[in-house]
């Protein structure tokens, strides 16, 4: 993995510095740049995927934790597990999406890897295939921008 990871690296240098918002066209690269100055925590997946959610602060957030049944903004990219290919990105905070905490809105694994999380942090969390879509494990890159009381 980790000549696989060198190359990546160095086959995605060059350009605008900016990460490409295609989906399916970066690595393990892309995800190092969207964490930007908080990827000293960030865990490069190697070996099989974890069998349950594992989540590491890249950030640790000072705003409140979010609860069940509160609304929460974020932006976030996932990537596959697998390859490291990019599955959405939605990075940019011009893409940020509002959802509501613990109510079912989204799968097992993004709904415990963000449990405890303050606003403002910035969190990777790794999840297995059957609490992702089922197809294939998740690495998330979550940025935690606010969270609404309910």
């Amino acid at each position: 993995m980790g000549a696989l990871l060198t190359g990546l690296v160095l086959a995605a240098c060059g350009g605008s510095g900016e990460p490409a918002a295609t989906e399916g066209a970066a690595s393990w690269s892309h995800l190092e740049k969207l964490a930007g100055p908080d990827r000293g925590l960030l865990q490069v997946p190697e070996g099989p995927p974890p069998e349950e959610v594992v989540s590491t602060d890249l950030k640790q957030g000072s705003g409140p934790v979010i609860k069940k049944g509160e609304d929460f903004t974020v932006s976030f990219a996932s990537f596959y597990y697998s390859t490291g290919k990019v599955r959405e990105n939605f990075w940019s905070r011009d893409s940020a999406f509002v959802y509501t905490y613990d109510v079912g809105e989204t799968v097992t694994g993004w709904n415990d890897g963000l449990r405890g999380m303050r606003a403002g942090g910035v969190r990777e969390i790794v999840a297995p295939a059957d609490q992702a879509y089922g197809d294939e494990a998740l690495v998330y890159l979550v940025r935690l921008l606010g969270v609404q009381a309910g």
